[in-house]
């Protein structure tokens, strides 16, 4: 090498499973289902923001601190979840949130908070949809500023979409975009 000492490099081939994502994804698709069903949401929708989160990961950590299947955070969405569903603090160790049914419990829990409590107001089931996506990805508060200044409820659908995608930080709004591009294909291969 350039600084005279002499390293061997290794090279290795480890065969992939074919179609891991697809074999990752059903390995979890009876719990999405079931939590889905639970709280009234589209599985393809749950399945999509797994998928964008974490690609079916149940081990995933992100460096904000977010874990498992959800990229649920512990002190934010994960705790208002448990808050929700058991009606005491959140006494909950981190790592827990590394057990795929529980973190699909909360993370779910939490995607239906953002639909009922923070955007019901919107009044329009796929703009509800687009609101609580970008939700889960910068947080409700946050993106309650940039909304507020906007009449959501009468415009239209795509001009909704426009707005998130163009006022929301760029990573929300590829993540707007991934998420429901990625609702259709689950929609299409859960039919």
């Amino acid at each position: 090498s350039k600084d005279g000492v002499y390293r061997r490099s290794y090279r290795i081939r480890l065969p992939m499973v074919e179609n891991h994502l697809e074999v990752r994804a059903l390995r979890y698709l009876p719990q999405i289902r079931e939590q889905s069903r639970r709280f009234g949401l589209d599985p393809a929708l749950v399945m999509a923001l797994v998928h964008t989160e974490s690609d079916f990961n149940p081990l995933a950590v992100s460096a904000k601190g977010a874990l498992g299947l959800m990229q649920v955070v512990p002190r934010w969405g994960g705790k208002e979840a448990y808050e929700y569903l058991y009606g005491r603090p959140f006494d909950m160790k981190p790592d827990m949130l590394f057990a795929p049914g529980v973190n699909l419990e909360l993370g779910t829990a939490y995607l239906y908070l953002l639909h009922k409590r923070y955007f019901a107001w919107a009044s329009d089931d796929y703009k509800i949809t687009q609101l609580s996506i970008c939700a889960y990805n910068m947080g409700p508060t946050a993106l309650r500023r940039i909304v507020e200044r906007h009449d959501v409820r009468t415009m239209s659908q795509a001009r909704l979409y426009t707005l998130l995608t163009g006022k929301t930080p760029r990573e929300t709004g590829r993540y707007l975009s991934r998420v429901m591009q990625r609702q259709k294909l689950w929609q299409e291969a859960l039919n």
